[in-house]
């Protein structure tokens, strides 16, 4: 294991939804992401196996970020299998988690390490970003519809504290948070909607950044009564 290195700012972005697959024509959220780069011209590697390789949506990946000043490439899942895996993942300065069935990726990442390597490459100062329901696997904890549709809480890898709820804009994801709250599942946590970004640096959230208006990210406590409070936020574009 890559011991971590305190020199190295451990940078993490929790997108409100598999964002330039349902947004392709607003990529500031895109913009941002690598403009948090040290380098002027950063690698970016899409990780699409949430998704199940999706081929559509590896095509808009490239398609929104082969026009940018930044170097695209993606990891699929046969690829885990071979050795040149980990000097992909190490050449990268932005490794992008798309959107999809938690399950499926988390069972398929198991068979070949990609955990660890997540979170070396997290350790060693490389940005994470996670899209919608692949973003819940880098905290604690997270809420996310299964293949059968019902709304659960998953453990996550815990590189950040608390519990995620993304599409947070979605009356039925919002009410599924009400639920696990009333029944004293989940005491606190990070709400996040579509169009909205959080970034945290150093396990702690630094800002909220969006690309729609009226989008946001919020703050949830129940330590006397429900409370839900709106994180301020930064308008792109």
């Amino acid at each position: 294991m890559t011991p971590i290195d305190d020199s190295k700012m451990l940078q993490f972005i929790a997108l409100g939804s598999g964002e330039f697959s349902t947004n392709i024509d607003n990529p500031l959220l895109e913009q941002y992401i690598l403009q948090q780069a040290i380098n002027i011209k950063p690698s970016i590697c899409f990780i699409a196996t949430a998704s199940e390789d999706s081929e559509r949506y590896i095509k808009d990946f490239y398609k929104v970020f082969s026009i940018k000043n930044c170097k695209p490439t993606h990891i699929t899942i046969s690829d885990m299998n071979e050795k040149c895996v980990d000097s992909i993942i190490e050449k990268q300065d932005i490794l992008y988690i798309g959107d999809g069935n938690l399950n499926f990726m988390i069972n398929t990442w198991r068979k070949f390490r990609m955990e660890e390597k997540l979170k070396e490459a997290y350790h060693k100062g490389q940005i994470i970003v996670g899209s919608g329901t692949s973003a819940i696997y880098l905290f604690e904890e997270g809420i996310w519809k299964d293949e059968s549709l019902v709304y659960k809480i998953s453990a996550g890898l815990g590189l950040i504290k608390g519990v995620l709820c993304p599409y947070y804009n979605n009356v039925e994801s919002k009410q599924a948070l009400f639920k696990l709250i009333s029944n004293g599942r989940i005491s606190s946590g990070l709400a996040v909607d579509d169009g909205a970004a959080v970034h945290f640096k150093n396990g702690e959230s630094a800002k909220c950044v969006i690309s729609k208006k009226n989008s946001s990210a919020y703050s949830l406590s129940t330590d006397i009564k429900f409370t839900e409070e709106h994180m301020e936020v930064i308008m792109l574009g």
